[in-house]
């Protein structure tokens, strides 16, 4: 079934997963229908669910890409496991929407969410880091300009803003002391891989429009629209504006998560390329008697 998964492919889920997202949220405040009620609601955290679970088993195939020890594998182990807590977040999630949890439990079990996702957060640092660290080793400098400044200021602009509206975060009425403290991270939690994407984004300027620059513009992507995403569910309800607004805001959260899958899909589709050119190559290779290489390898 891997072999048959195309970024093309990808892109149509994206578009299909924004547009899925974006038409429940309508339907969901245009109707002043309570958050997590309806078939559309699980629809849209199953296809999060599947995102995660993909992106999870082909990080894991990366993995065997690198020597052991290595600063890119400890990289994509990172994200593995950050796509691994993801799932855990969004499975656990669909079940307290399918069980009706989130009524009954919405202040108690169900914010214990909060412990995945900051995992996933932490994880996704440490990911990322690894693998700016790993471009640097071999000599892939970052370079910054000015634009690049601007744009960390802008992200670093939502930080105070989503601070400042903690007490309209999902869970900021947990009965838990800790999940308050931890949902109060998340717009930190946010920011700091997003402005690793900034360095990420420069380096794949470098690669030119190889599978890896692509892997990584998809990952700046993925990055880049979460913050802002989160700073829009918080706005206060100013009418038929803020029903346009969430519904766009849905359909982008739910674009920039398929983006992350596509970041996956596309360093995985290397793999792919350099393993087919490897069995060409044997092939080629194999036939010929007085081949030295083919000799070699019978």
């Amino acid at each position: 079934m891997l072999e048959r998964l195309t970024t093309n492919r990808l892109w149509l889920v994206a578009a299909l997963a924004a547009l899925i997202s974006s038409a429940v949220q309508f339907e969901q405040s245009s109707h002043k229908v309570p958050n997590g009620h309806g078939p559309g609601v699980l629809l849209t955290h199953a296809l999060q669910v599947a995102a995660y679970a993909l992106a999870s088993i082909l990080s894991r195939k990366i993995l065997d890409d690198y020597p052991r020890g290595s600063r890119m594998r400890r990289a994509w182990l990172l994200m593995c496991a950050a796509s691994t807590a993801a799932l855990i977040r969004y499975t656990f999630e669909w079940l307290t929407y399918a069980l009706g949890w989130i009524d009954r439990y919405h202040y108690t079990l169900v914010s214990l969410r909060q412990v995945p996702v900051v995992i996933s957060l932490v994880l996704l640092t440490g990911g990322l880091s690894a693998m700016l660290w790993s471009f640097q080793d071999i000599g892939m400098r970052v370079r910054f300009r000015g634009v690049d400044y601007l744009f960390a200021l802008a992200i670093l602009a939502f930080v105070p803003g989503i601070f400042a509206l903690r007490d309209r975060l999902s869970d900021a009425h947990s009965q838990f002391a800790i999940i308050r403290f931890l949902q109060s991270l998340s717009p930190f939690l946010l920011a700091l891989p997003t402005l690793l994407g900034i360095a990420l984004h420069r380096i794949s300027q470098q690669m030119g429009d190889g599978q890896m620059a692509f892997s990584l513009r998809c990952l700046v992507g993925f990055l880049a629209l979460r913050l802002p995403a989160l700073f829009v569910s918080l706005l206060p309800d100013y009418g038929t504006p803020s029903v346009i607004l969430l519904g766009v805001r849905a359909g982008v959260f739910a674009g920039a998560t398929w983006l992350f899958v596509l970041a996956v899909a596309y360093r995985w589709q290397l793999t792919q390329s350099a393993r087919r050119l490897a069995d060409e190559y044997s092939s080629a290779a194999l036939p010929g008697a007085g081949n030295s290489w083919g000799a070699t390898l019978r």
